[in-house]
């Protein structure tokens, strides 16, 4: 039974013939119910991404391990039995909030209560929107507040943050949530934090102890728990350091590092976050980002300095240097030095060049696919003469005779590339359509010619008759 329960029904075993009855009923979907599920998975494919999901969340309290992760699971399931939702103590102005990992545009909030009791418990809950890394509800935003259902929809009104909160104010209160999903876009002139580019890059560090190698800090997990096998660990030292290589030179924008969790979070205290070009493990070789403080997670911003290489450095005697993950953010350079990604009047545009597959891109070419392109659409922009030349006086048309001739000795049309030169070129959609024009063009004069021809020995026949 849940003691914090203040309804006499409200979370008591329930036994297995009413599970029973539970599951049939749950299983009898009319069509107008499936219809339904259908409409809102439709319209939750329009809204994009669901920028909440797996993002940090933390909450006032923890009840029976019930933590606030499970609220950015993808899980909406209200039924508290089931594992997916969230529940704090029961205490003054308890609250959920979510870091987005950079600002938005938010546009939706969508709140999905718990749903097998006590519903009303969410019942006024300010939805709040902030940029400030805050528990504080006077630092943020009210863009709505929570009623008794099992799901809710907020407008956003494109408000700009980082943060959202869950705050019920009031005395002896318990806050549950079965998810959180947050929809919106990147604000003009911001570049989307979208691929960690250290994630399984070449790391390295000073020492190792136990196994707890350097790799653990770019393998996708942030858990800080040192038992659950994701935090790396140096050997007592003077001055460890952890380094990893991102293989190229980016204009770094963000760097996140996730501390240790379980116990000993203020090691990394005053650890030094260094940005560098230079293949070396001398931290002078190295720009200072940023220091690191005794929290469970901090992100710096790296203003999109150009590095290749970061290093996390403790200059300390006799200490020990553990991550449980580094995340880093920014966009590919161009040969100057600037970054590749622009974005400006919600126009994202990109100067370097894609590769997708294994096909390489020649120097003169901006994009490069190995495999099939489907689209509805594709329009060539021609530069240069367009084959109306072939129409002007003084155009030089070959005569039938000379076709013939090249015909017989070459295998194919004059100007157009034989099936050699095609499939060791490929063909170019512009210039390949402006001599197929110019063919048929030509064409069109021999058929004039021709029938000019026709003409006349019609002429001369009459005569004749």
């Amino acid at each position: 039974m849940d003691t914090l329960c203040p309804e006499v029904t409200c979370d008591f075993e329930v036994n297995d013939s009413k599970k029973k009855d539970i599951k049939n009923k749950e299983k009898m979907k009319t069509p107008t119910q499936i219809l339904f599920v259908i409409l809102i998975a439709i319209g939750k494919m329009a809204l994009a991404q669901n920028l909440a999901l797996n993002k940090t969340a933390t909450q006032s309290s923890d009840y029976l391990g019930e933590v606030a992760e499970r609220a950015v699971d993808g899980n909406a399931n209200g039924d508290r039995a089931n594992g997916s939702v969230t529940h704090t103590q029961l205490e003054t102005d308890p609250w959920w909030r979510l870091d987005l990992g950079q600002e938005y545009e938010v546009s939706e909030i969508h709140i999905y209560n718990r749903t097998d009791c006590c519903t009303d418990r969410l019942d006024g809950a300010n939805i709040l929107l902030g940029t400030l890394d805050s528990t504080d509800p006077g630092d943020y935003t009210i863009v709505g507040v929570a009623i008794d259902a099992p799901q809710q929809t907020i407008n956003g009104n494109n408000t700009l943050a980082r943060y959202l909160m869950v705050y019920l104010p009031g005395v002896d209160k318990t806050l549950s949530l079965a998810e959180v999903e947050v929809y919106g876009s990147v604000p003009t002139g911001q570049v989307p934090l979208t691929q960690n580019l250290a994630l399984y890059k070449n790391v390295s560090q000073s020492s190792d102890y136990n196994g707890e190698i350097a790799e653990k800090a770019v393998d996708g997990i942030t858990d800080g728990n040192r038992d659950n096998g994701s935090v790396t660990h140096t050997e007592i030292e003077d001055n460890p350091w952890w380094r990893v290589d991102l293989g190229q030179e980016y204009g770094i924008t963000e760097v996140r590092i996730y501390n240790r969790t379980d116990c000993c979070s203020d090691r990394l205290d005053g650890a030094s976050i260094l940005l560098g070009t230079l293949d070396s493990t001398d931290p002078n070789d190295y720009t200072t980002l940023g220091i690191a403080i005794d929290a469970p997670e901090q992100t710096i911003n790296a203003f999109g300095t150009v590095a290749r290489y970061i290093m996390v450095y403790l200059p300390r005697s006799n200490d020990i240097l553990s991550l449980a993950e580094v995340e880093v953010y920014g966009s590919g350079i161009d040969s100057g030095g600037n970054s590749v990604w622009n974005e400006a009047n919600t126009i994202a545009s990109y100067s370097g060049k894609v590769q997708v597959g294994d096909r390489d891109i020649p120097s003169d070419y901006k994009m490069a696919i190995d495999g099939k392109l489907i689209t509805e659409e594709v329009k060539v922009q021609i530069s240069g003469d367009w084959p109306d030349y072939v129409f002007a006086k003084g155009y030089d048309l070959p005569t039938l005779k000379e076709i013939q001739a090249h015909i017989l000795e070459k295998g194919h049309l004059p100007n157009i590339p034989s099936a050699r030169e095609v499939e060791a070129n490929g063909l170019e959609l512009g210039e390949m359509n402006k001599l197929l024009l110019e063919k048929i063009e030509e064409l069109t004069l021999y058929i004039l010619a021709q029938e000019k021809t026709q003409k006349s020995l019609e002429k001369r026949i009459e005569v004749l008759e």
